[in-house]
């Protein structure tokens, strides 16, 4: 029976895996940085470990897991955030040794989850994207106002979900809100709003040749909060100019 270990058990995307993988008869292991992780309590999950914070202790905690790794005896390893994969991907050569790492090279990986990064390669790239204003420094706001059509949208460079996203409409608004992004989460950018229409995803897996496997096409119907963050309702559609642009974008 082959045998898994899925991490950040506390997101409905890492249960969404467990529950996908047990019923497929795969063994599911679960970890999350606190005891009362949900997807500890699936019927499709064997065991459970409990980590160090990524966050707060990124080196105990890829210690620990490759700890559990090492003699547990997994056939793949499937950390589900920024805050577990990037430090996983970090030491990818050394957990290989012992499972199977399914994700691309540190390098890749951290150009995907730095949203200043990924913005750079759409706008290489001629894809279309809200204009962007890239700055480090909360001393260029003044200079970064003058002429914005408000609102505009304020939100770290890295993270996920609605985390330090904020809609802004005046200057006091985005000064506040630079302020506060970049003491919470570091480095920040500050982007055109786009207002609410058709929300469409694409979604890829790809394998180690970069060749795509699989491919959804979602439309959002509902998300939470509703003035901006994770969707919590899509439909499956058809949009080739949506796989056309991500296709560019991702080879």
């Amino acid at each position: 029976m082959p045998k898994v270990l899925v991490l950040d058990a506390q997101m409905r995307n890492s249960l969404a895996i467990i529950r996908s993988l047990g019923k497929k008869g795969f063994k599911v292991d679960a970890g999350e940085e606190t005891r009362f992780a949900t997807g500890f309590f699936s019927r499709y999950c064997a065991g459970h470990i409990v980590y160090p914070s990524p966050a707060k202790h990124p080196d105990e905690f890829t210690a620990y897991v490759l700890d559990v790794v090492k003699s547990g005896n997994y056939d793949a390893i499937f950390p589900v955030t920024d805050a577990t994969m990037i430090p996983i991907v970090k030491q990818k050569e050394e957990f290989a040794r012992y499972t199977t790492v399914p994700f691309a090279d540190y390098q890749t990986v951290t150009k995907a989850s730095n949203k200043d990064e990924t913005i750079r390669i759409a706008m290489e790239n001629n894809i279309p994207c809200p204009e962007t204003y890239f700055t480090d420094s909360c001393d260029d706001i003044e200079e970064m106002t003058d002429g914005l059509e408000y609102p505009v949208v304020v939100k770290p460079r890295t993270g996920f979900g609605a985390r330090g996203v904020f809609l802004c409409n005046s200057a006091d608004d985005i000064r506040k809100r630079c302020r506060y992004v970049r003491d919470r989460y570091g480095s920040f950018l500050v982007q055109e709003y786009i207002p609410k229409g058709d929300e469409i995803g694409v979604y890829t897996l790809f394998d180690f040749d970069s060749r795509c496997c699989a491919l959804s096409v979602q439309r959002r119907i509902r998300s939470y909060p509703v003035s901006g963050g994770p969707s919590t309702f899509r439909e499956t559609i058809i949009d080739e100019r949506a796989v056309d642009l991500a296709n560019r974008l991702l080879t």
